[in-house]
């Protein structure tokens, strides 16, 4: 069995074994390390953010692991899907406010548009980081560059 337990941070969940894999040990080790698990020796655990935790756990359910959840991660998740929930009902509601704003006038938010008031309306603070201007549809004529380990790469 594989137990994940909220550690007192409240931010990081372990990930521990509670029985001997044998041959699936490196299927489990894989999963934990895709999904941004790190090993800590001296805990004999792996680490990882609460917000990986429903990723890497699925992924283990569907390789046939099983997985014994702590009731403190379940809570902080169903608080975290309820805070999501409620400002999806919020950024919609502003959604309509814009509709009603602009019927009349002829124009209206392109669907990339809508999406952004969506999802940046109802937050206190969120930063939009795309070239003013553009159409995400439209490629531009000389794509932006991301420097990496390696170099630069074209997005």
């Amino acid at each position: 069995m594989i137990r994940f337990a909220l550690d007192p941070d409240g931010q990081t969940v372990s990930v521990s074994l509670t029985e001997y894999l044998g041959d699936r040990f490196g299927a489990y080790r894989d999963l934990c390390s895709y999904h941004g698990a790190r090993y800590v020796p001296g805990q004999k655990c792996n680490r990882l953010s609460v917000e990986s935790v429903v990723p890497l756990m699925s992924a283990l359910r569907e390789k046939g692991f099983v997985v014994d959840l702590d009731p403190l991660i379940a809570t902080r998740l169903a608080a975290e899907a309820e805070e999501a929930t409620k400002l999806l009902t919020q950024g919609r509601a502003r959604l309509e406010a814009a509709d009603r704003l602009l019927q009349g006038t002829g124009r209206a938010l392109f669907p990339y548009q809508r999406t952004g008031v969506e999802g940046l309306a109802p937050r206190r603070r969120a930063l939009l980081a795309d070239a003013m201007g553009t159409c995400p549809q439209k490629k531009p004529e000389n794509p932006p560059s991301v420097l990496t380990q390696t170099g630069w790469i074209k997005c």
